[in-house]
């Protein structure tokens, strides 16, 4: 167990298909055993929920991705004595929001992790369009955001000898001008 950094708990957990009514209540409960389980075994390694960031109060402009829908609660979440980090996702497209709205979300997210006090990772982030105008001022946002630790993007994409690895509309390509942009140019700004 001493070679990984950290666990990410559930990655992406939020209600079940097929469940009509969102629990947040009961997702925070079972992430707390869960995360008491895991600390019981080795208290060394970090503990994240691999959650998106839905369902936060403070902050929310009344919007999906901030309300309870998905059966989440943000800040019970982080909450959890032995979560050791939050983690947020950020995609406007699949989400119904507008691109402009995607450092409001990180900035609130910032502000929540900050008043619990513990670090948050602007863990997975993808715009399907001129990637390089949107998801720059994330990562800006991200970097001037108190509570936010850590910004990467999704995804890396490379040419192979078969050629281009799959694309899922978010993939930043190495060797491309997007690349420099999200990848060479936030490494800059970083240092």
């Amino acid at each position: 167990m001493e070679e990984w950094l950290h666990m990410s708990l559930l990655l992406e957990a939020h209600r079940p298909l097929g469940i009509p009514t969102p629990r947040p209540k009961r997702h925070t409960k079972r992430t707390s055993r869960q995360c008491a389980y895991i600390k019981s075994l080795d208290a060394n390694h970090m503990v994240t929920t691999g959650i998106e960031g839905f369902g936060l109060d403070a902050g929310s402009d009344g919007s999906y991705p901030y309300t309870y829908s998905e059966g989440t609660n943000f800040t019970a979440l982080l909450s959890i004595p032995d979560i050791d980090f939050g983690t947020i996702h950020l995609y406007p497209n699949s989400w119904g929001e507008a691109l402009s709205w995607g450092s409001s979300w990180v900035s609130t997210h910032g502000a929540a992790c900050a008043s619990i006090g513990k670090p948050c990772i602007l863990e997975e982030f993808g715009a399907t369009s001129d990637q390089c105008a949107n998801e720059a001022p994330w990562q800006a946002t991200s970097l001037n955001t108190k509570g936010i630790g850590a910004d990467m993007f999704w995804q890396y994409g490379d040419t192979l000898s078969t050629g281009q690895s799959p694309n899922d509309g978010n993939t930043i390509y190495y060797g491309t001008n997007t690349f420099t942009c999200i990848v060479t140019n936030h490494v800059a700004a970083i240092r």
